[in-house]
């Protein structure tokens, strides 16, 4: 095997670099590479289907995460979330409502901020036999700044303390791109 060692490759106007057929070219055991940003590196995904039935109006892991150890210090993380939720009856003519945040290990990255009506679903109900459930979608950007492993998980909470069902009839998930910055 013979090794040559170039500053630049260049291909005449009019043509491509090509890779001859059947042949590799390995950029990721040879070294580093730089994407333009904005390029999407890797992604990850988790669904999460584990029953989680609270009243609580704390926030609560709803179960499942991603690990991952960003390639660059400046990698975006773009997160993509869908939580399923079931809000039961109560007797009360009042609102009910289900909050959900995303946590890179233990920092709030997103949402969660219910003081100023950032709520995931929200109903209000006048009869115990009024329902809802549907699947809440958000999309949040992350910049760690770091080459650590890191945990990104879901946390939910029922606004009101009345009874909210996650993944009863239905599953949450959480997929996430790693972008070149």
């Amino acid at each position: 095997m013979s090794t040559i060692t170039v500053k630049e490759l260049a291909a005449p106007t009019g043509f491509d670099l090509k890779i001859a057929s059947g042949e590799t070219l390995d950029l990721k055991s040879q070294g580093t590479v730089t994407m333009p940003t904005g390029t999407i590196l890797r992604q990850f995904f988790t669904r999460i289907t584990g029953n989680l039935d609270t009243t609580s109006t704390s926030y609560v892991d709803l179960g499942g995460s991603i690990t991952l150890t960003p390639l660059s210090s400046s990698s975006k993380f773009f997160i993509m979330t869908s939580v399923h939720s079931y809000l039961s009856n109560h007797s009360d003519d009042a609102w009910s409502a289900i909050n959900y945040q995303i946590l890179r290990d233990s920092t709030v990255v997103t949402g969660g901020d219910v003081t100023n009506g950032s709520y995931g679903f929200a109903r209000h109900t006048t009869s115990d036999s009024d329902r809802n459930m549907q699947y809440v979608h958000r999309q949040f950007q992350d910049e760690p700044s770091t080459t650590s492993e890191i945990v990104y998980k879901i946390q939910v909470q029922s606004r009101f303390g009345y009874s909210t069902n996650f993944n009863e009839f239905g599953e949450s998930s959480m997929a996430i791109l790693e972008v070149q910055g």
